[in-house]
């Protein structure tokens, strides 16, 4: 599936089992697609970076899909004890490093799903 955000389209990995949310980026990079959305079915979640090989944008999405909070670059982490990144939303989106900021993705912003 793909996601436009900001009038790009990404090649999106959906996670919607909880394997695939558990699993999310640990040892993956963007190769075989360009974002990964989760869909939560929480109002509140918590990500962390354990096992990621790449530092990642973090964007918690609400019902309606609009951005309602960035965490930028987030490090990778190699530890037990990995910083948790938590916001209220429905959804959670993952982008390289720095596609919020070279893009120019701000809160409010609204992702579009095209199938």
């Amino acid at each position: 599936m793909d996601i436009i955000l900001k009038n790009k389209k990404l090649t999106t990995k959906i996670c919607k089992t909880n394997e695939e949310r558990e699993r999310g980026m640990k040892n993956q990079d963007f190769t075989e697609f360009e974002s990964m959305l989760f869909l939560l079915g929480k109002d509140y979640e918590c990500f962390w970076m354990k096992d990621c090989i790449i530092p990642l944008d973090i964007l918690f999405l609400d019902h309606k899909f609009s951005i309602v909070k960035i965490f930028d670059s987030c490090p990778q982490c190699k530890t037990g004890n990995c910083e948790k990144y938590c916001s209220e939303g429905n959804y959670v989106l993952e982008l390289p490093s720095k596609y919020c900021k070279n893009n120019g993705v701000k809160i409010g912003d609204v992702i579009t799903l095209s199938f």
